[in-house]
């Protein structure tokens, strides 16, 4: 589980710089074209390569966050199923 961890951390790493330094091959690796072209554009512009990077770092964290909520629910939803757990939604009306 431990290596694991750190090659998970070492792909977010390579994809961080990855983003800095070709902002809109970020966009094609994660299968969204239309924003590879807008960051492609703004990429060829020597002034819109900074803009472009910090979009694409900021579209990174969110879809890195999507992808670990996804994880974490698909995990609790299979052991609520083998019966270990108990999921509410929302907060307790009583303490």
């Amino acid at each position: 589980m431990f290596g694991w961890n750190i090659r998970i951390c070492i792909c977010e790493k390579a994809m961080r710089l990855l983003s800095l330094l070709f902002p809109f091959l970020s966009f094609i690796l994660r299968a969204r074209p239309f924003a590879a072209l807008v960051g492609l554009f703004l990429q060829l512009t020597i002034i819109g390569w900074p803009f472009a990077a910090m979009w694409t770092l900021a579209d990174l964290v969110s879809y890195q966050n999507k992808s670990n909520f996804r994880r974490t629910m698909k995990y609790l939803r299979q052991i609520e199923k083998e019966g270990k757990v108990k999921i509410s939604v929302g907060y307790p009306l009583s303490n």
